[in-house]
């Protein structure tokens, strides 16, 4: 009987739970419907950062239900009214992976348009994009449909996102143990602060294997940026060991094919000298 009782009690607490998230939801929604409505851009400002949290607790929790939907919307026309295209873009495009829900997408196409068109996406782009997210597009499974998200957000090389994309990522990794290649690789050229454009070039979403990425690059002149930045990065934060091994992979990998002859010639007679 004493764990019936219990049981029934945390049925009853689990069930108040739900209905005090959902509650807080909705207040979110409500007031940010507000402050957008009034285009009250100092408000606006001011509950970024409690949007944000909000909007993280949707991806945690996975919640698709209409007022998440509605919720993350609102959050990309905040960040429209204050000018900060590259992050209403994002958020845009976290509901229509994350969140779906087709009859807001009637409302929210012109919108979506706009806004990839501000971020210097071109008409075939545009359109490419906006299918690619449409529902029937979009992975079933929640952790699939994360890293097509991330995919399709990296995708933009917009640097204004990074650090979101990066808190969408950790979700990721609480979630599985299965992290794609090309983000590991995203995320250590974001961390040795790579520009976009060089991302861009250098990012192989097709790639195998595990080499990292200043391995695995084929560019010369961009394995060079790979390693110096690295370099650069571990030097600053005070990790000389690390720093040093680099640049001693560096150097031998700068090598020419004549100076491995070389060394090797040299490496020989001091054998035989020996």
């Amino acid at each position: 009987m004493k764990r019936k009782t219990i049981l029934a009690f945390l049925l009853v607490l689990l069930s108040f739970s739900g209905i005090l998230a959902q509650f807080s939801l909705s207040t979110e929604l409500s007031y940010i419907q507000d402050i957008n409505s009034q285009q009250r851009k100092d408000l606006i400002k001011d509950n970024i950062a409690n949007a944000e949290k909000c909007s993280n607790r949707i991806i945690e929790f996975e919640d698709g239900n209409p007022l998440a939907s509605l919720f993350l919307m609102e959050l990309a026309y905040s960040y429209k009214q204050i000018d900060e295209e590259e992050l209403a873009l994002f958020n845009i495009l976290k509901q229509r992976v994350l969140a779906p829900n087709d009859s807001l997408s009637l409302q929210t196409e012109v919108f979506f348009r706009e806004l990839c068109f501000e971020n210097e996406l071109g008409t075939t782009e545009t359109k490419a994009l906006w299918l690619l997210t449409e529902t029937e597009n979009v992975p079933q499974d929640y952790n699939m449909a994360l890293i097509y998200f991330l995919e399709k957000s990296i995708k933009l090389y917009k640097k204004d996102i990074s650090s979101q994309i990066i808190a969408t990522g950790q979700f990721l990794k609480i979630k599985q143990d299965y992290i794609p290649i090309w983000y590991s690789d995203w995320e250590y050229l974001t961390m040795i602060k790579i520009r976009e454009k060089n991302k861009k070039q250098i990012i192989d979403f097709n790639k195998k294997g595990s080499l990292p990425i200043y391995k695995s690059c084929q560019d010369s002149k961009l394995t060079t940026k790979i390693y110096r930045k690295s370099i650069h990065y571990y030097i600053k934060n005070d990790k000389f060991v690390r720093a040093k091994e680099l640049r001693t992979e560096y150097k031998q990998q700068s090598l020419s094919v004549w100076d491995h002859i070389d060394l090797l010639v040299k490496n020989i007679r001091i054998g035989l000298r020996v």
